[in-house]
């Protein structure tokens, strides 16, 4: 898609569904798929040359909880880097069962280990890694902007 089809139609913003380039862990990998959908874009003037937003990003918080942290933190630093404008994180709340049971636990689910943690807010109602990131990065501009 990336390479026969962006190049072949004029669009006004391209969004990228993220999840190979982010939850790989290396956010170098992250920033070449970037580049290489800049390099096939032709976007118009609305948003500008090579125009890309983040669809969607997540990282499974249960699925690897080591570097959660710091993978957000690489995962942002890029798309600063990138000047990315818009990204959608997926989901605030994770409707993915752990392991994919053949028979999902009765709902609502309560237990944050039975989901494999695409959340901002877990489901017992505590913040996430990326809920208390992004939490604690509003909070700062707030005091930056005042």
């Amino acid at each position: 898609m990336t390479r026969k089809v962006l190049q072949g139609i004029e669009v006004d913003l391209i969004s990228y569904s993220a999840y190979d380039g982010i939850n790989s862990g290396d956010p170098l990998l992250f920033w070449r798929c970037l580049e290489e959908i800049r390099q096939h874009a032709r976007t118009g003037p609305l948003f500008g040359p090579g125009a890309i937003s983040i669809g969607e990003y997540g990282i499974p918080e249960n699925d690897a909880p080591v570097g959660i942290h710091e993978r957000y933190d690489q995962m942002l630093g890029v798309m600063l880097a990138f000047d990315i404008q818009f990204a959608a994180q997926w989901e605030l709340y994770c409707n993915e069962f752990e392991g994919k049971p053949k028979i999902p636990p009765p709902t609502p689910v309560h237990d944050p280990k039975l989901m494999r943690g695409l959340w901002l807010v877990k489901p017992d109602g505590t913040l996430g890694v990326g809920g208390t990131l992004f939490h604690e990065l509003w909070n700062r501009s707030r005091v930056v902007t005042k």
